[in-house]
C-alpha cells in the first residue's frame, strides 16, 4: 500500500475520532459514558494523527527524492507527528488533568 494511501485512511480515522470526542461532549452522552473512554477517544485521535503525518512525511520524502525539493516538508511532517504521539502519551499519562476533570 502506498504512504500517501495509508496517510490519507490514518487522517480519516483520525477525524473520526474527534467526531466521537465532539459527540460525548452532550450532558446526555457523557452522563451515560464513562470518562475514560472520552480519553481513549482524545489518545486514539491523536494516534492517528501522528500516523497520518508520519505516513505523508514518506509519500513527502518519496516525491522530494525524485524532484530534489520538499524535504523541509518531510521534517515538518515529522515533527508533527513526534508532537501528536506525545500529546497521546500526555493524555495516556494525565488525561483527567489535561481535561480538567481530576
Amino acid at each position: 500500500m502506498k504512504a500517501g494511501l495509508v496517510a490519507k485512511l490514518a487522517k480519516q480515522v483520525a477525524k473520526f475520532y474527534e467526531q466521537a470526542v465532539n459527540l460525548t461532549r452532550d450532558k446526555e452522552v457523557t452522563r451515560c459514558l464513562d470518562a475514560s473512554w472520552i480519553h481513549h477517544m482524545d489518545f486514539q485521535r491523536e494516534c492517528f494523527q501522528g500516523a497520518a503525518e508520519y505516513w505523508q512525511s514518506h509519500a513527502v520524502k518519496e516525491e522530494a527524492l525524485a524532484t530534489g525539493k520538499g524535504f523541509g516538508e518531510e521534517i515538518t511532517r515529522l515533527t508533527r507527528a513526534g508532537t501528536a504521539v506525545l500529546l497521546a502519551v500526555l493524555l495516556c499519562c494525565c488525561g483527567d488533568k489535561l481535561h480538567g476533570t481530576c
